[in-house]
């Protein structure tokens, strides 16, 4: 017989399911994301390198093509594995706002800083001004940024605004900080970059966005130093892991400490700091999410001009060419007026860009099995409520069982 006990169980059980469904869609919306490239001849396999990312709890990866043994290994690991496959004939958000896609950039204060260091402080491309009133205000829209990341996207997010499109998403497909460099590439040490991929990793943890985008997606490039890729050194040490796993320097994934790592402005360091010998120790237990890193001083290089706040005649935002995913061209610090079909005046800062369309999930995390799984609790919830009312008139009709 169907009691009234059996029904409450029922909607109780319901109402749980349903709350463990929406915990598992909010799952990853503030986790660290990774770029996971893969041009090395000595990386780990992707089975390794799916424990990797869980035992750092990284729930969010990037991969530049659809490599099947990867899609493979990643299957049923609960990491959002993410492929963005570069548009070619982008010319226009049109057809991103026709087809609901995100709008990818490539931002890297880095390369604005190594172009143009005597104009653009250290601490505002390291995430170093947290809580202070250094950085850059824009005149039209008083938004105050104390980084250049932020400045960057809103930059872009600004410009697609003007042209009318209010619905397109933007989001980070790659930024970071090399480790290992030429003598002649500026800012390249091992201290910057644990000082701005911790820094980061802190503001996403944080839920941090940017003034015009509160909750912003970003990926940080890249999971590993990758030796065959091509270009200067600093292009081959991206990676927050070594090739064999290994800690390359501590960005906070197994350690955190709850300041912001301050980068002083002093130039007595040179080019390239010198270069502490990285703990390989093993990936953490995925039980340890945060603990204290070290506090690493940024190395700056003597010429550089840290006093400076606004530089001189900065470059114009374009959004008819995009560079190749390889070309990282330098952003000044004053942002300039974006070239678009009469825009609003702005300030906002240029970046290189690299857009991208064709989104895809790959694990059973993706975005169409979140919904899956909310429609199904849905369904729950209503199955029992059907129950209940089905429960209820028995009890108003004694002698009639439900079996």
């Amino acid at each position: 017989m169907f009691s009234m006990a059996k029904c409450t169980r029922i909607n109780v059980v319901a109402f749980l399911l349903l709350l463990c469904s929406l915990m598992c869609s909010l799952q990853g919306v503030s986790a660290l994301g990774m770029d996971y490239g893969q041009l090395g001849d000595n990386l780990l396999p992707p089975q390794q390198v799916a424990s990797l990312l869980r035992s750092n709890n990284i729930s969010k990866a990037r991969i530049f093509d659809t490599n099947p043994r990867i899609l493979t290994a990643f299957v049923n690991s609960d990491i959002e594995l993410i492929v963005t496959e570069e548009n070619k004939m982008l010319s226009s958000p049109s057809f991103l706002s026709t087809t609901k896609s995100p709008f990818w950039i490539d931002a890297y204060p880095y390369f604005a800083y190594k172009g143009n260091s005597k104009e653009i402080p250290l601490d505002y491309v390291l995430f170093s001004n947290d809580g202070s009133s250094a950085g850059v205000t824009d005149p039209s829209s008083n938004l105050h940024y104390d980084n250049l990341l932020y400045a960057q996207v809103d930059a872009v997010i600004y410009a697609i605004k003007a042209l009318g499109f209010d619905d397109i998403e933007v989001k980070v497909r790659e930024t970071g900080w090399p480790s290992k460099g030429d003598d002649d590439e500026l800012g390249v040490s091992l201290e910057n970059a644990a000082i701005y991929n911790g820094n980061l990793l802190k503001r996403q943890l944080a839920k941090e966005g940017t003034p015009l985008k509160p909750n912003l997606d970003v990926y940080i490039f890249a999971l590993f130093n990758e030796n065959k890729k091509s270009g200067p050194t600093s292009e081959r040490n991206f990676g927050l892991f070594h090739p064999d796993g290994t800690v390359a320097y501590n960005a906070g994934l197994t350690g955190y400490s709850s300041s912001t790592t301050s980068a002083p402005n002093s130039t007595d360091a040179g080019t390239d700091a010198p270069t502490p010998t990285p703990n390989p120790s093993e990936p953490p237990s995925s039980d340890t999410y945060l603990t204290e890193p070290p506090t690493p001083t940024p190395s700056e290089p003597p010429s550089s001009d840290t006093t400076s706040t606004e530089p001189s005649s900065p470059p114009t935002l374009t959004l008819s060419e995009p560079p190749t995913s390889d070309a990282k061209s330098t952003n000044a610090l004053s942002p300039p007026t974006p070239s678009l079909s009469e825009p609003p005046t702005s300030s906002l800062p240029q970046i290189p860009m690299t857009y991208s369309s064709g989104v895809k999930t790959a694990t059973t995390m993706g975005r169409w099995v979140i919904l899956i799984i909310i429609f199904c609790a849905l369904i729950i919830i209503f199955l029992g409520v059907i129950m209940w009312y089905y429960c209820y008139r028995s009890n108003q009709a004694p002698g009639v069982d439900l079996v």
